[in-house]
C-alpha cells in the first residue's frame, strides 16, 4: 500500500485535467470578445466612412443614396460583418446643417454566436451613431 501512496506517475496528468478547463475557458473568452470589439470597431469606422461620404449631398435623398452606394463598397473590407444584416438610416437636420447616419447591425448567425452560452455576451443588436456638421464658421 504504502508503494501506492509513493508512486508519482500521472501526476501531470492529474494537474493538467484540473488546470485544462480552465485555460480553455480563457482561450474561448479572448477570443470571442475579440471578436465582439473586433465587429463593433469595424463598425465604428464603417460608420464614420459612411458618413463622410453623405457630405457631398445637396438633400436628404442624395444623402441616403451617397450613404448605400459607399456602404455597398465599403463593407466588403470588413470581413467579420454580413452585407445583409447591415440597416442604415440617414437623417439630414436643415437647422444645424448636421448629417447623422446611424447603422445597426444584427450579429445573428455571425461567429461570435459560437460563444453565446460559454461566456457572456452583448446583445445581438450592435448600433453605431455618428454625425458630421456642414456648417462652416
Amino acid at each position: 500500500m504504502r508503494h501506492y501512496f509513493e508512486d508519482k506517475r500521472g501526476a501531470s496528468a492529474v494537474e493538467f485535467a484540473l488546470v485544462a478547463p480552465v485555460l480553455m475557458f480563457i482561450l474561448a473568452a479572448i477570443v470571442g470578445y475579440g471578436m465582439v470589439f473586433l465587429t463593433a470597431i469595424s463598425l465604428q469606422q464603417l460608420g464614420a466612412d459612411v458618413t463622410r461620404a453623405t457630405i457631398g449631398g445637396f438633400s436628404v435623398s442624395e444623402k441616403r443614396e451617397l450613404a448605400a452606394e459607399h456602404l455597398a463598397v465599403a463593407r466588403r473590407e470588413y470581413v467579420l460583418i454580413n452585407n445583409d444584416q447591415v440597416v442604415v438610416d440617414v437623417v439630414y437636420d436643415t437647422d444645424t446643417e448636421t448629417t447623422v447616419v446611424e447603422i445597426a447591425y444584427d450579429t445573428t448567425g455571425h461567429p461570435v454566436e459560437l460563444f453565446r452560452g460559454l461566456i457572456p455576451m452583448p446583445a445581438n443588436t450592435f448600433t453605431v451613431r455618428q454625425s458630421i456638421s456642414e456648417r462652416t464658421t
